[in-house]
């Protein structure tokens, strides 16, 4: 390592932290369309379970359920193989994967959040519950979205790996 390679050089002196930078680019992208997948997927499915509850909190609620009782990796496997070989399908499979995980956080966020005070105002002079999920509920999800997000990056990425790694 020096000022010039700060992660050194390799044997033939090429510069480590430009090709780290380089190498990450796809595990990066995967990792980021992967955790689009999964917020795209998760977050609604959360937010109508918690926020409408009754029936279809319920029935959300045990779909979810039973996916995350098969294992993910064997579950992305069958996803990857029903879609296709690419990685652009294992992108989608390891969002797919995720999605519960979000649906749950977001359901539970919710049902704490659908009480407040400031959203019995808002229900009191009249806004539906489309207005209500989204533009008063939803917020406060975000502080453990973005957690679950940034770990979220992380799995997919080990996930990609070692789906690539499995062919």
């Amino acid at each position: 390592p020096s000022g010039d390679h700060w992660l050194g050089t390799d044997e033939i002196g090429r510069d480590m932290l430009s090709r780290l930078i380089y190498g990450a680019r796809i595990s990066t992208r995967v990792g980021i369309i992967a955790v689009a997948v999964a917020f795209l997927v998760g977050v609604p499915l959360g937010l109508i379970a918690g926020f409408l509850g009754g029936i279809i909190d319920t029935l959300l609620m045990r779909f979810i359920d039973v996916v995350v009782a098969v294992p993910p990796l064997l579950l992305a496997i069958a996803i990857t193989s029903t879609l296709g070989v690419g990685i652009t399908n294992a992108m989608v499979a390891i969002g797919l994967i995720a999605a519960p995980g979000y649906a749950r956080l977001v359901r539970s966020e919710t049902l704490a959040a659908r009480d407040l005070e400031y959203v019995t105002a808002a229900r009191s002079i009249g806004a539906g519950n489309v207005r209500l999920m989204w533009r008063h509920v939803f917020p406060a999800t975000w502080p453990a979205l973005i957690v679950q997000s940034s770990l979220g990056l992380a799995f997919a990425i080990l996930t990609e790996a070692a789906l690539s790694f499995l062919g």
